[in-house]
């Protein structure tokens, strides 16, 4: 019998770069957004918001709103205007920030994790998502944010979207929407 030694290392090294090739492909790529991805949201807005049924996702309210975004030391301050039914203006004045690591958005004093991160030409669609409150019931609360390329072929917009998940509700639902275009000055 003849001794092959560098037989047995040779069939471990390549059974342990199979093992670690094939363990990659297994990773997920880790979502991170930056206080400069939410850049293109500096100025004014004017749209429509819309509010869903909670039962349904009929269309419960629909209004005209504003929004403006500055830039601050703590991020971008959003003041949101919108009137309500009998023509009152209400503010809501709130901080949006994208965590050091880039894993989590703060927006209006609640921290959510960031899911997901699509850039296309035309715009990029950020997914962030948490536990919450809505309508006081517990809730999975998604929300999905899109902002057009300023120089893409569409026109300047925004659109912010509130999903709700009911605890034990099987179904998500709209909540609101902001449908915004940027406002020339």
């Amino acid at each position: 019998m003849v001794k092959r030694p560098y037989t047995f290392t040779f069939l471990f090294t390549i059974a342990l770069l199979f093992l670690t090739k094939g363990l990659s492909f297994a990773q997920v790529e880790t979502v991170v957004v930056t206080q400069a991805d939410l850049q293109p949201l500096v100025g004014k807005w004017s749209g429509v918001m819309t509010s869903y049924e909670y039962g349904n996702d009929t269309t419960q309210m629909r209004t005209d709103v504003d929004w403006n975004v500055t830039e601050s030391d703590s991020g971008l301050v959003t003041t949101i205007t919108y009137w309500d039914e009998g023509g009152e203006a209400i503010e809501s004045v709130g901080l949006m920030e994208a965590s050091a690591g880039g894993k989590r958005i703060r927006m209006d004093g609640k921290v959510w994790m960031v899911w997901a991160k699509r850039e296309t030409g035309n715009g990029m669609t950020l997914v962030f998502q948490g536990p919450g409150q809505d309508n006081n019931r517990n809730a999975q609360i998604t929300n999905v944010l899109y902002m057009s390329h300023p120089d893409s072929s569409r026109q300047d917009s925004v659109v912010l979207t509130k999903k709700v998940l009911y605890e034990n509700a099987g179904k998500e639902i709209d909540r609101h929407q902001f449908r915004l275009g940027r406002v020339k000055e």
